[in-house]
């Protein structure tokens, strides 16, 4: 780049998690442009640069770029979480996600997407399997994948969110199946700090999944219902009695709510990537990394 000062575009900066990354890139000095709907709130990015830019951008909705500077990093975070259907994931975070993703990539040294561990051959979930389309384009175009895992923070997002509503509602839950499937999890400061040295490496050999994909978790798993235990006892003071039940029904409950319309908290998506998890992550991308992916803290 012509200028000292490092430019970075990122999509979904308005989230959790694309709001942190935006934080701490302008903390270190590099100018951010936002890509989305709206410019990050004080909540996500508290101290964003004023002088940042925001250029509107929507999923299946054409960008304007024009008289946009080369950046140093593209980061694409956004994902419509509200989505259930194949079709309807296929249509707007699919295409979306390739058609911003073939503009701003001759734009920008190097890019990387936000993908997640419920990426991976042989996932079940349409979340799971939409992320690994958009994946593999990346990859073929020589950029970084990074797979976080469950991500922990203040006003955490997504899954964590969900999973702490549903620990603040009674007492007793019910936990579907047997509450013994393992997650990882990652810190959102660890999260952003692998953002951060990624986006200081060279930028890697288009189509080499074993330089590009980088699973971003602490090594050691949590149990199901350790990880709604320990989110209902720090966010309300309480640990939560489980009453296991058939997670299969449950699901087939919340697909048919989908179908007529109704509006629920967890989709029957979510639920079937709780359920099916990676059950081989690979962690030994990090292992050679100056990073430390510390354990969950509630």
């Amino acid at each position: 780049m012509s200028s000292s000062v490092k430019t970075c575009a990122i999509s979904g900066a308005s989230g959790f998690i694309g709001g942190n990354i935006a934080s701490l890139l302008s903390n270190q000095g590099w100018k951010i442009t936002e890509l989305g709907r709206r410019p990050s709130s004080a909540q996500t990015a508290p101290k964003t640069d004023p002088s940042n830019k925001f250029i509107h951008w929507n999923f299946n909705e054409p960008i304007s770029l024009e008289g946009a500077p080369p950046f140093d990093l593209f980061v694409h975070c956004a994902w419509d979480m509200t989505l259930s259907s194949w079709d309807e994931n296929y249509d707007r975070n699919v295409r979306g996600s390739l058609a911003l993703a073939e503009q701003l990539l001759p734009l920008s040294q190097r890019a990387i997407f936000i993908s997640t561990m419920s990426s991976f051959e042989g996932a079940q979930s349409v979340y799971g399997r939409s992320k690994l389309l958009v994946e593999r384009w990346f990859i073929d175009r020589g950029a970084f994948v990074v797979r976080p895992g469950l991500v922990l923070g203040k006003n955490s997002g997504g899954m964590v969110g969900a999973l702490s509503r549903i620990a603040r509602l009674s007492p007793i839950i019910p936990i579907p199946g047997n509450g013994r499937q393992k997650f990882f999890t990652c810190q959102i400061e660890d999260l952003c700090s692998l953002i951060l040295y990624l986006a200081n490496c060279d930028r890697p050999q288009p189509g080499t999944p074993n330089q590009n994909i980088f699973t971003a978790a602490n090594s050691n798993s949590i149990e199901f219902k350790d990880l709604l235990a320990r989110l209902g006892k720090a966010d309300h003071g309480r640990t939560p009695i489980f009453i296991p039940v058939p997670w299969r029904p449950i699901y087939w409950g919340l697909k048919a709510a989908e179908e007529m319309g109704l509006k629920i908290r967890i989709k029957s998506d979510s639920l079937l990537s709780m359920m099916t998890p990676n059950p081989n992550p690979d962690l030994t991308t990090l292992k050679a990394l100056p990073l430390t992916f510390k354990p969950p803290t509630f």
